[in-house]
C-alpha cells in the first residue's frame, strides 16, 4: 500500500511539472502586438471573435476561412500556429 501511494504521489507530482512547462515561454518585452495577428489572421480570411493571452500564449476564438469554428493558441512572438482545435 505505501508504495502504491508513493507512485501515486510520484506521478502527481511529475504531472505538475509537465503541465507548467508549456508551450510559450517568450518573454513580456518580445511579444507581438495583438492588433499584428489580428492583421495577419484577418488577411487569412479569418473573423476574429477575441484574442486573448493565457499561460504566455496568444488564445484566439474565430471563425477560418471555411467558415468554420475555431480555438488556436499562437506563439506571442512568431505568430506559430501551436494548438488548434476546428469544430465539426
Amino acid at each position: 500500500m505505501k508504495s502504491f501511494l508513493v507512485m501515486v504521489f510520484g506521478c502527481l507530482v511529475f504531472a505538475g511539472v509537465a503541465s507548467a512547462s508549456g508551450k510559450c515561454n517568450v518573454p513580456l518585452e518580445e511579444w507581438k502586438p495583438r492588433k499584428a495577428l489580428q492583421v495577419k489572421l484577418e488577411g487569412a480570411g479569418w473573423t476574429l471573435r477575441s484574442i486573448r493571452s493565457s499561460d504566455g500564449c496568444y488564445l484566439v476564438n474565430a471563425v477560418n476561412e471555411k467558415g468554420e469554428p475555431v480555438n488556436a493558441q499562437f506563439d506571442p512572438k512568431s505568430f506559430a500556429i501551436l494548438d488548434i482545435n476546428i469544430a465539426p
